[in-house]
């Protein structure tokens, strides 16, 4: 009889996400898509997402050939003690689908500047504003000379600029 029927389900230490969270994601994780670019011209489909890298963000008028593209895989299990677990951080060619890292372990939530020439994030860890060129190939911090607590609620940089702003 169903009333009798008994239902099991085994979660290990090892795990990404434990038992609760793996049971509300799930319908998500079954459903999931991955970001692709279809040449229109020759036809041809470059895989820009893959399971192992499925957060991708393009910049809002797609002219640089470039996209921002993270994964918090390799931490994933450190979210059941610590919410602020970190990410990886790569460019994604548009044209070939290569991803090059630009930040391992990357705190905050990575985003695309308007212009897609840089990416930045807040640094929760010591508590800055970062960026990473992607024509020079640097990563810059945007608050480390500047005489100003960036974990005040009150404050915030325009991270492109470089000023400070009272909110």
């Amino acid at each position: 009889m169903d009333e009798e029927r008994v239902s099991l389900d085994i979660w290990g230490w090892q795990d990404s996400e434990i038992q609760p969270m793996q049971l509300v994601n799930r319908s998500s994780e079954e459903k999931k898509t991955f970001t692709a670019v279809l040449e229109t011209g020759t036809g041809k489909v470059i895989q820009l997402a893959t399971p192992e890298l499925d957060n991708v963000m393009l910049e809002n008028k797609i002219t640089k050939g470039i996209a921002l593209a993270w994964t918090n895989d390799p931490y994933r299990r450190a979210y059941s003690w610590d919410i602020q677990i970190g990410r990886d951080v790569y460019w994604v060619d548009l044209k070939t689908g290569a991803k090059t890292l630009i930040e391992k372990n990357a705190s905050g939530s990575p985003r695309l500047s308007p212009e897609g020439k840089y990416a930045y994030w807040y640094d929760s860890r010591d508590s800055s504003w970062v960026a990473f060129d992607i024509q020079s190939n640097a990563k810059i911090n945007l608050t480390k000379a500047l005489p100003v607590p960036f974990f005040s609620k009150n404050c915030m940089i325009h991270p492109l600029y470089r000023v400070v702003m009272e909110v």
